[in-house]
């Protein structure tokens, strides 16, 4: 009897072991199930994201190539409706702010990019100085590497200052008789920098912040009274002042713009800024304002109104110059002044007067007139110890599409 119920029981113990062990595998098949199940997904959603991080690389590559941007436009990729690329552009300054959008069904992934203006073919302009009745004077040590279109009356050799021309050749590369008024620039960049203008509004710009920061939309921070900038400010930012802006060399500006009627930077400024002013820009000793810097003065037609941009001695600039007036008359003219030692990488592009002394252009020169004040008198249409060289462009450098309306862009940022 007792061995009857000793074999029930162990009958019973290998039951329930059967059992435990059938519930284990299974719950442990059912777990592998699901983590492969969630493997699975994840490894979809990762083909998909990866996808869609390619698809926006793709539409960068389309926008680099084209010679337009769209405002706002759609595309499909594949014909397949189920992968599609959206690209929306507006201006920031004399650059363009670009939103991808990649979309996969319900899945979509953005990225916003800088661009800039790129030419199709690389300048060979040293100077445009427009046709008057006065020739270009060449003094001291003077070097046009490339192209230069002159008054009628040419190009000689001048005495100033004591100073004969130093040099075998004028200039190197073509001469070319030029017109009354400049090239234009090309139409985009003259809309980006009026929208600039156009702005107004925005939200009040507070001085007690040490650092403002915006990577998607541009924050605009308006001020009407003068702002002192010691601050960090990075990103797609602009500032307006009703009066002024004065840039500590504290102040660490990255991709940043600046509107107002005067902008001053300290000594010995570092950082990438674009300005748009009324009445002057200065650059003090020292400063060096990094690519894709621009200075921009867009002067109104008032009587006696004579506005500038001048950069100081030691300076540097690795972007472009613009000086716009409505007409050019004798009395009041807008003036660029490179002084000592200045190096431009880039384009000067002046409507009124330019002053280059003793300093370097590593690029273009189109202006109205030339200017040059010295100790002893004022010269018109000469140039004394400068260097104009196109050929040490950057390739990179933001082109201001003038005499060629062709165009790619430039991934700034």
């Amino acid at each position: 009897m007792k061995s009857f119920w000793w074999r029930r029981k162990l009958k019973a113990n290998a039951l329930y072991i059967v059992v435990s062990i059938s519930i284990v595998v299974g719950i442990l098949l059912l777990g592998l199930l699901t983590l492969s199940g969630v493997f699975s997904q994840a490894e979809t959603q990762f083909l998909i994201q990866n996808k869609l991080i390619l698809n926006v690389k793709s539409g960068l590559e389309f926008c680099l190539a084209s010679p337009e941007l769209p405002d706002d436009k759609v595309i499909d990729l594949f014909q397949e409706e189920k992968d599609s690329l959206r690209i929306k552009s507006r201006p920031y300054g004399i650059l363009t702010d670009v939103e991808l959008t990649a979309f996969h069904a319900e899945d979509s992934i953005s990225k916003e990019v800088l661009l800039g203006n790129k030419s199709t073919r690389k300048s060979k302009t040293a100077l445009y100085l427009a046709n008057s009745n006065k020739a270009l004077g060449l003094c001291g040590r003077v070097k046009l590497n490339g192209n230069v279109f002159v008054p009628e009356r040419g190009i000689e050799r001048s005495y100033i200052e004591g100073q004969n021309f130093v040099g075998t050749r004028l200039f190197e590369g073509v001469k070319k008789t030029a017109k009354s008024s400049l090239p234009a620039m090309h139409p985009q960049i003259m809309r980006n920098i009026s929208d600039v203008y156009a702005v107004n509004n925005g939200s009040v710009y507070r001085d007690d912040l040490d650092t403002i920061v915006s990577e998607s939309s541009t924050l605009v921070l308006k001020a009407e009274e003068g702002v002192f900038l010691n601050n960090v400010v990075k990103g797609k930012v602009m500032i307006v002042s009703s009066d002024f802006i004065r840039v500590s060399s504290r102040a660490e500006l990255e991709n940043v713009i600046l509107k107002a009627p005067v902008v001053v930077f300290e000594n010995g400024f570092e950082g990438s800024v674009q300005v748009f002013a009324r009445d002057s820009i200065v650059v003090s000793e020292d400063c060096y304002l990094k690519y894709p810097s621009a200075l921009v003065l867009k002067s109104p037609s008032k009587p006696g109104y004579s506005p500038k941009i001048v950069l100081e001695s030691g300076s540097k600039l690795a972007g472009n110059i613009i000086l716009q007036q409505a007409s050019f008359n004798l009395r009041n003219n807008g003036m660029v002044t490179l002084n000592n030692e200045v190096v431009v990488n880039g384009t000067v592009y002046s409507e009124g007067y330019t002053q280059l002394r003793s300093c370097m252009v590593q690029g273009e020169v189109y202006t109205k007139k030339l200017f040059l004040k010295t100790r002893s008198s004022i010269y018109e249409n000469t140039l004394l110890n400068v260097v104009i060289d196109p050929s040490k462009k950057d390739k990179y450098m933001i082109d201001l599409g003038i005499q060629n309306s062709e165009r790619s862009w430039i991934y700034i940022k």
